[in-house]
């Protein structure tokens, strides 16, 4: 796998990752799209149940509230008063007469029967029903449970035991006792009754429309009327139905709808369309990321290659020409770094009195294409995760730093081209760490005075891998440039975990390093005895570095 390309290696990635997303995305898009029609055939059932329930409610609640109507109507009352009310035929036609207004007129209302104590009955039906046991007035358990609720409705299922035979259909009774208004002594009864063919006409249309069973059952659990056959054994069993109850409160009824989940196969076509839809999404994306890819990845391969052949001594430039002009920046600064390092190699051989000079800046010519290919690797990384936004910040910020840190052969920058750079290179190692944040204190009026390049990025670099890279929790470092008399101080501190007095005896002895050492060495080299480097350290609180040069830029050496 080394040795793969990256091109290769991101299109292998994004044809596995889509490969794996489509298969993913169709298996969880099933069970998704079954558990929405699910949930909908619940919604829509739970809405169906509430409406037939409220229906089948306000059907009770009319017929109650005609039953307080007639027992309180006046000639009622004085009809079941009177100990001769049944003898007086106009009045009993009166109460006739009202009682069969109502049954004509409301639909929800099938025969009324008022009960008197002497056993008299006045009805009034739309079709004959059947007769009553005026025997059992007084010696019915229907009508003992009745008193007992002193004059509220009793809901009852074909009117419990007071009826002798059904002649036509089944029907709803609602029985209540009829007190004197004045003395509240019983004086009758009164019976409605509701048929079950107007219940099951209130949800008919929805059991056609939409193939619901109904059930609808009583305080006891006994069926009243239904839309379907009813098995009280197998009525919970069928796993592929959805059931939803409604209870209506008042008079406790249960009303129960059962809905079958349609065939998923119905859905079949909208679940192809959908998953070719997401196969010509993926390809669209995979040719877009293998265009992306050719894009980032030729430059980057370019470079490396030079970069490779830097490392035998052959330091030729690149050519490429890409639509990201960042990497066209890089190229530049690349040319310009491999013309630098021929330029310097070839001064330090022609020039003997520079060669501490050249030493150092033939360990800089070592280590800048190891930074490059750092980057580059980090660069690889964030392309094979498709974080292109990173991607474009990184190049960015490599191209910068290179940019400003060559500064075509300039050794002299201004403060603020320094700290442009530190800002870059800093940028490209919290995006590769992410452990530690900086914090500058700048005197603004330095920002324009020059200064040797490079003087504070290796203590930075120092401070990231050696003081905050070791340590667990999350660090800071703090750049502070101030102005003190004619001189100029420069620290560096960090919170990292420090080191020993004798590790910093060894840093400072150490003339093979670039790092440290030669930075201390550089500075020496151009600013002579006018300038200072002080190094402090305390184990696992920090280390601070106290930089100090002249105002006036003066060359030695």
């Amino acid at each position: 796998m080394t040795k793969i390309r990256l091109s290769n290696r991101i299109i292998l990635f994004f044809t596995v990752l889509i490969s794996i997303s489509l298969i993913i995305s169709g298996f969880f898009f099933n069970k998704i799209f079954t558990k929405f029609v699910e949930n909908m055939v619940k919604e829509n059932s739970m809405q169906t149940v509430t409406s037939i329930g409220e229906n089948i409610k306000t059907i009770l609640d009319s017929v109650n509230n005609y039953s307080k109507v007639i027992l309180a109507n006046d000639e009622v009352q004085l009809l079941l008063k009177s100990p001769n009310g049944y003898a007086e035929i106009d009045l009993r036609d009166s109460v006739n007469q009202t009682m069969s207004s109502i049954v004509s007129n409301v639909g929800e209302i099938s025969s009324i029967y008022i009960i008197d104590c002497n056993n008299h009955k006045y009805y009034s039906e739309s079709l004959a029903f059947n007769y009553l046991y005026f025997n059992s007035i007084y010696s019915s358990n229907v009508w003992s449970s009745t008193r007992e609720l002193k004059g509220a409705s009793h809901i009852l299922n074909n009117g419990g035991d007071i009826f002798r035979s059904l002649t036509v259909d089944d029907f709803i009774s609602n029985v209540r006792v009829i007190n004197n208004i004045e003395t509240q002594s019983e004086i009758g009864a009164i019976l409605i009754n509701t048929s079950h063919n107007f219940l099951k006409n209130s949800f008919s249309k929805i059991s056609t429309r939409y193939g619901t069973k109904i059930y609808i059952f009583d305080e006891n659990k006994n069926l009243i009327t239904s839309s379907q056959h009813y098995s009280k054994d197998s009525f919970y069993n069928d796993v592929n139905c959805v059931y939803s109850t409604f209870n209506i409160e008042k008079y406790g009824w249960d009303v129960v709808t059962i809905t079958s989940l349609q065939d998923e196969k119905s859905f079949l076509p909208f679940f192809l369309s959908t998953i070719i839809s997401l196969i010509i999404l993926a390809s669209l994306i995979f040719t877009g990321s293998f265009i992306i890819t050719k894009i980032i990845t030729e430059p980057v391969n370019i470079l490396t290659e030079s970069i490779e052949k830097t490392g035998k001594g052959n330091f030729n430039k690149v050519e490429y020409n890409s639509f990201i002009q960042d990497f066209n920046i890089l190229k530049n600064g690349y040319n310009t770094m491999v013309s630098e390092i021929e330029y310097l190699i070839q001064s330090v051989i022609s020039k003997e009195e520079s060669k501490r000079k050249a030493e150092l800046i033939s360990f800089q010519s070592q280590i800048k294409p190891h930074f490059l290919y750092n980057t580059f690797d980090s660069i690889s990384s964030l392309a094979l995760m498709g974080d292109s936004e990173k991607v474009y910040q990184m190049v960015t910020s490599l191209g910068n730093f290179y940019r400003i840190s060559l500064s075509k052969g300039n050794e002299i920058i201004t403060f603020k081209d320094e700290l442009d750079a530190l800002e870059s290179y800093i940028k490209i190692l919290q995006m590769r760490y992410n452990n530690f944040d900086v914090e500058y204190d700048l005197d603004e009026e330095l920002l324009t005075l020059h200064t040797l390049k490079l003087i504070i990025q290796p203590f930075v670099e120092n401070s990231i891998y050696h003081g905050i890279k070791p340590k667990s929790s999350f660090g800071l470092i703090l750049i502070a440039v101030k102005k003190n008399e004619n001189k100029i101080k420069i620290s560096i501190s960090d919170n990292g975990i420090g080191m020993k007095s004798s590790k910093i005896d060894t840093i400072l002895l150490d003339r093979n390093s670039f790092g440290i050492s030669g930075t201390i060495e550089r500075i020496k080299l151009y600013y002579g005895n006018n300038s200072s480097v002080i190094i402090n350290s305390e184990l696992n609180v920090g280390t601070l570095v106290e930089i100090t040069i002249p105002e006036n830029v003066t060359i030695y050496g």
